[in-house]
């Protein structure tokens, strides 16, 4: 039997251009923000909260620069490399359209190396990912046959990304990527170049020389 998820999510929005002048209020219009299809509901095709098996499902490894491990019940990432990245894949979902929650927590300074979610991945030089820096940074990135694209790059708002710990919400639906934190709407951008896969979780440092993240609670859920 499919178990049915809701998926909650309060969209906020931050809208300049709307404010007070004494006790008149101002005429100026809202600007328009057309957000991404977010769906209400859909069934739940893998949830790991790493407290049971120790994180079996998991792609783990230890290398010389970087390591996927579990401890303390959660999923730990780490890099000790500047411009490098770590992933790791769940391994038991192939789905087109998908929504990804996770927990995630680092107590990085570096504002500028990111952590973030994978969707349709195909193998480690065909997917897409969507990550956040502590400074506000965004970017979703997609890699086909090992060449990777930056289909959005920008900083979008350092108060929406917290210092250290973040709820991350991607949607990857039909053409339209997603990434939202901590019910923050922060980017999408559009991409038919890969058009299903497996989900996971990745981190990459830019100019810091180490990056370390806890993922906790990832849930992969598939839209009705």
């Amino acid at each position: 039997m499919k178990k049915t998820a809701y998926i909650f999510l309060a969209l906020v929005m931050l809208l300049s251009g709307c404010g007070l002048a004494g006790n008149s209020p101002t005429s100026t219009p809202l600007p328009t923000l057309e957000l991404p299809y977010f769906p209400k509901t859909g069934d739940t095709a893998f949830f790991d909260d790493f407290e049971v098996n120790d994180g079996l499902a998991w792609y783990l490894n230890k290398a010389e620069t970087s390591e996927t491990s579990v401890e303390g019940g959660r999923l730990k990432l780490s890099v000790s490399e500047k411009n490098w990245s770590v992933w790791t894949t769940t391994g038991n979902v192939d789905t087109p359209d998908v929504v990804i929650q996770v927990d995630t927590s680092s107590e990085n300074e570096d504002e500028t190396s990111t952590q973030g979610i994978i969707c349709r991945f195909q193998d480690n030089d065909n997917f897409y990912s969507l990550s956040v820096a502590r400074g506000g940074y965004v970017e979703i990135r997609k890699t086909v046959q090992g060449v990777q694209t930056l289909l959005f790059s920008q900083i979008v708002g350092k108060n929406m990304v917290r210092p250290k710990d973040n709820n991350l919400t991607a949607t990857c639906i039909g053409d339209t990527l997603a990434i939202y934190a901590n019910q923050y709407y922060l980017a999408s951008a559009k991409d038919t170049d890969l058009a299903s896969g497996d989900v996971g979780v990745i981190i990459s440092t830019t100019q810091g020389a180490s990056h370390e993240v806890f993922f906790d609670n990832f849930m992969a859920v598939i839209p009705n």
